[in-house]
């Protein structure tokens, strides 16, 4: 069966590594790679005995693509650190992995939890943000410094999973405004 690296991006994500950490803790490796922190981020990752990588990246494409090639495993999970895999999506992929892929790269609805509650609408589920899981090798990141596309390598496909992951964006108001504008 291939092996899975799961890659978690991070930058002063204190509050939200370990829940992200754990959720991943079915993969065969576990990659935090830190885009310059200044809190407590790369200290619990580490404690977390988790592969901590240092990076320093302008946009999300080249951090995305700095943290697949980090990855040591044939197929990779990119992971924000305010997304959780359930377990549903858990065993989804280890049966793909386990049966051999059709596809090269899938994309991952999200499940938005958002002000108290699970967002049901609005384009906002399920929601997708490009491709989450694939075969290193056969796809790419385009270089955007936000949202970040990704290019198929030769004549793969792209599938889609079953089953979500939860996100968790913003925890109140205050953050959406700030994430906006930044």
């Amino acid at each position: 069966m291939p092996k899975l690296s799961v890659c978690i991006l991070t930058k002063d994500d204190a509050d939200t590594v370990a829940g992200a950490i754990a959720s991943a803790r079915f993969a065969d490796e576990v990659v935090v790679v830190d885009n310059g922190s200044s809190d407590r981020t790369v200290e619990i990752a580490t404690a977390l005995g988790v592969r901590v990588v240092h990076i320093s990246a302008i946009g999300f494409g080249e951090m995305r693509a700095r943290a697949a090639d980090a990855c040591s495993n044939e197929w990779v999970l990119s992971l924000d650190p305010d997304e959780r895999c359930t377990p549903e999506v858990r065993d989804e992929m280890v049966a793909l992995l386990a049966a051999g892929p059709p596809h090269d790269a899938y994309r991952v609805a999200r499940r938005n939890y958002m002000m108290g509650r699970w967002i049901k609408g609005s384009g906002w589920y399920p929601s997708y943000r490009g491709v989450q899981l694939f075969r290193k090798g056969r796809m790419r990141y385009t270089p955007d410094v936000t949202h970040e596309g990704f290019e198929l390598v030769g004549d793969g496909t792209v599938g889609k999973l079953e089953h979500e992951i939860l996100h968790f964006p913003y925890r109140n108001l205050e953050e959406l405004v700030y994430k906006v504008n930044f």
